[in-house]
């Protein structure tokens, strides 16, 4: 590989996935309710079968096996892509928005544009605002309850819950709060985003601001 993409690379990765996903809707309607008929009625014969103590024959229990795997919606693994997917999309977001910072013209001072912020109000009156977005970041999370994010297995980074008693070895940057690792690497707005998701999941009702610093 002359030069590293992680552009291509996300993109590469998400098209498997959503091959992957595809693979379990291949089958039409009308071929999944012949199939589920038939198997109703295997299992009836495999069932008045064994009532009368007849043994069943080899290739009616292989038309079984054959059914349940037509049959078989992996849901658990079909979820895990599926937030791997979203995950993938946002991390694609994130590198190319912070590519533009990057890359994007100094001021007429001749310095960068300044840093931006967060600012996050709860419903209690509490408002969280430190000087760095990532600080706001670790405080709004401990505000909220490291245990509570932490079982919100399908908010993600890298792969990896964004909150863990597991520290993960490929991040780039991970900060230990209190027995729990948050993952860090991510710019403001995905910050915010994160937190709004926290916030939807847990029933929070938080404002969540990018403010200039």
């Amino acid at each position: 590989m002359d030069s590293y993409d992680p552009l291509e690379i996300i993109y590469q990765l998400r098209v498997w996935v959503e091959k992957s996903l595809g693979n379990y809707s291949t089958l039409d309607d009308a071929t999944l309710v012949e199939a589920k008929a038939r198997y109703r009625k295997v299992i009836e014969i495999i069932n008045g079968l064994e009532n009368l103590r007849i043994p069943i024959p080899e290739d009616i229990n292989l038309e079984k096996e054959n059914l349940k795997n037509i049959l078989k919606v992996p849901s658990e693994e079909k979820g895990k892509l599926t937030d791997l997917a979203k995950e993938l999309s946002s991390l694609a977001v994130d590198i190319k928005r912070q590519l533009r910072v990057m890359r994007s013209p100094k001021t007429t001072e001749g310095k960068k544009a300044p840093p931006k912020g967060l600012q996050v109000t709860f419903p209690d009156g509490v408002v969280v605002c430190e000087n760095t977005a990532t600080k706001t970041f670790i405080r709004t999370l401990q505000h909220i309850g490291l245990k509570r994010v932490s079982e919100l297995q399908s908010i993600r980074t890298l792969g990896h819950p964004l909150v863990s008693t597991q520290k993960n070895e490929s991040a780039g940057s991970a900060h230990e709060i209190d027995g729990y690792y948050i993952e860090t690497l991510s710019s403001t707005e995905t910050k915010a985003k994160y937190i709004r998701r926290i916030a939807g999941n847990l029933n929070i009702d938080v404002m969540v601001n990018v403010i200039e610093k």
